[in-house]
């Protein structure tokens, strides 16, 4: 219906107001624009797509997901893992199977491989082990190095298919099941991962409260006391739910003699769901990312007491090994794949393509937005075309910087799309901001609470005299309040903003007066006079003057205007975008 509506409108928005200098947008914006909204990039393999409009005007979500859907496998995009266990295929070349698996009705193995798509072959599964179970004998190592993990132990063996039905996550995938006493090793892995660099990757799950210090995956070294406190050995991924909450995702590359460090998410993990994990440690310092949300007891990578000197011969799934032994430190919950590679990864060329390839396949929320507001990656924007005629376009080269394209069902009241800032990227130009003269702003926007940073929808290349930003402070805090400011802050909002809840933001500028005015949902909530007029005509989206005050939060259109609109066209405006974003 609200398709049809926007079609039987007979305008968009800028055929009824007319002074554009810079208009971007995730939908048509005026019936005479024929280019392109977005430029994309995919991950998997870094190729370029513009992705234009549909015929009603939205963003052409088919060419976008058609686009976005041509993939390569992680491994081939990313070459190189030390070891990879996966239920589909992470590597063209790779031509073996996928597991081997024992059916409970009589013991009976069978290696199970992957279809032509490489999705693991579930009809081959299910019609071997029948109406009985289903158990894992063996994960094959898909990274060419062959360091299966293994368990030759029945009773120790985990699931995959439990009374003739597939165990999944709870994304419906395929996973493997390790139910508190059920772990696969290899015990020759002596020299595949060694030394103080790491980037380990995992899609796994948790299935009980109560199993605390319940691990992932372990390296382990014969002889150290543990998996946990020497240099040699390494817990990359372990349950904690010590604090009585579900329990979190624990990443522990380093106890040292100076003390305990790790990396904690700060939320807890909801039993049953299913998460995207990663660590990367470079030596001297070490980072981590849950559900592709940088974590490290805050902002940062978090330095390391002592240097890691990694040595092991034990790599484990479902449990960990102390001395000589394995521990009963076992897990109750699911993994799906593991890739580990013997080398610090770069973010933007080899983390970032991994971590979104796996978020789109498992379809496990990420999109480097917070855990309690997932969104699901689908590709990096690399130009944000202007619809304004003036060709300002916004850009970015650098993919650790690129917005991401996202969409989260019940975000607005049309779910429409938006692009994702995570406090690294923006959009620039150097071009489209009126200079000495009046204009008005308006950007469709939210942000998240995550850090108490200040926060910028719309800011210059520039800081200092001759900028402009339109921005939420954090000096008194946790940002709330939104701010246009001009050689200083002149406008402050009274009302305060809720976090991941999207907004219609508008600041208005008169040149003669230098009187400026906030609006939030088109209603005034701050004004103040400026001390100069803008001078510098550059724009930037989700930063001010460079990579400062970086926006933790979405935007869906952002539009300049050259002249202040009338009471009447900012209702207009404001009824527009709220009738298609659902913008308070």
């Amino acid at each position: 219906l609200s398709k049809l509506i926007h079609i039987n409108r007979n305008a968009y928005l800028l055929d009824s107001i007319s002074g554009a200098s810079a208009a971007y947008s995730l939908r048509k914006l005026r019936s005479a624009y024929s280019g392109s909204a977005i430029r994309v990039v995919r991950l998997s393999d870094s190729a370029e797509q513009n992705i234009g409009f549909a015929p009603n005007g939205d963003l052409d979500i088919d060419s976008l997901k058609t686009f976005l859907g041509n993939t390569s496998p992680p491994l081939d995009a990313v070459p190189n893992a030390a070891v990879a266990y996966s239920l589909r295929q992470v590597r063209l070349a790779y031509t073996g199977s996928a597991i081997r698996v024992r059916r409970s009705s009589d013991n009976s193995e069978q290696d199970i491989g992957f279809t032509s798509g490489g999705d693991l072959n579930i009809v081959a599964l299910l019609d071997f082990v029948g109406t009985g179970s289903g158990y894992v004998k063996t994960w094959y190592d898909q990274s060419g190095n062959g360091k299966d993990a293994s368990q030759t132990t029945t009773a120790l063996q985990p699931r995959i298919v439990n009374a003739g039905r597939l165990d999944t996550l709870s994304t419906g995938m395929p996973t493997v099941s390790f139910n508190g006493g059920q772990y696969l090793y290899n015990s020759s892995i002596s020299g595949t991962i060694s030394g103080s660099k790491l980037t380990g990757f995992m899609v796994g799950q948790t299935n009980n409260s109560s199993s605390n210090n319940g691990r992932f995956v372990v390296l382990h070294k014969t002889g150290d006391s543990n998996d946990y406190s020497t240099t040699s050995s390494l817990v990359l991924f372990q349950i904690d739910a010590a604090d009585g909450e579900d329990p979190d995702t624990l990443v522990t590359p380093h106890y040292g003699s100076s003390g305990t460090t790790y990396i904690r998410w700060s939320n807890a993990i909801p039993v049953g769901n299913a998460f995207l994990g990663s660590l990367y440690n470079n030596g001297s310092s070490m980072s981590g990312e849950l559900n592709n949300i940088w974590e490290t007891y805050g902002d940062g990578a978090l330095t390391m007491g002592s240097s890691l000197n990694l040595a092991p011969n034990y790599l484990i799934l479902g449990t960990g090994r102390a001395n000589s032994s394995f521990t009963t430190n076992y897990l109750t919950g699911a993994m799906s794949e593991v890739i580990i590679y013997n080398t610090n990864l770069s973010f933007s060329s080899s983390r970032v393509p991994i971590a979104a390839n796996e978020s789109n396949y498992f379809n496990i929320p990420g999109g480097w937005m917070d855990i309690a507001n997932p969104l699901p990656v689908y590709g990096q924007i690399k130009t944000w075309y202007d619809q304004s005629a003036n060709s300002n376009n916004l850009s970015q080269s650098t993919t650790q910087y690129q917005p991401s394209i996202i969409f989260k069902d019940g975000m607005s009241a049309v779910a429409k799309p938006t692009l994702t800032f995570n406090d690294q990227p923006y959009l620039s130009s150097t071009t489209g901001f009126p200079t000495s003269s009046d204009y008005t702003i308006s950007v469709i926007g939210s942000y998240t609470a995550v850090y108490s940073d200040d926060h910028s929808f719309m800011g210059g290349t520039v800081s200092g005299a001759g900028g402009h930003n339109l921005w939420m402070d954090s000096s008194s805090g946790t940002p709330t309040k939104p701010k246009l400011w001009h050689n200083g802050t002149f406008a402050t909002s009274g009302t305060a903003m809720s976090d991941d809840t999207l907004y219609a933001l508008m600041g208005t500028f008169v040149n003669s007066s230098k009187l400026g005015t906030l609006y939030l949902g088109n209603t005034s909530v701050g004004s103040g006079t400026a001390s100069s007029t803008v001078s510098s005509a550059g724009i930037q989206l989700g930063a001010n003057a460079g990579s400062n005050q970086r926006l933790y939060g979405q935007i869906s259109e952002a539009i300049v205007f050259s002249r202040v609109l009338t009471t009447a066209e900012r209702t207009i405006v404001y009824k527009d975008q709220q009738s298609y974003f659902g913008a308070l």
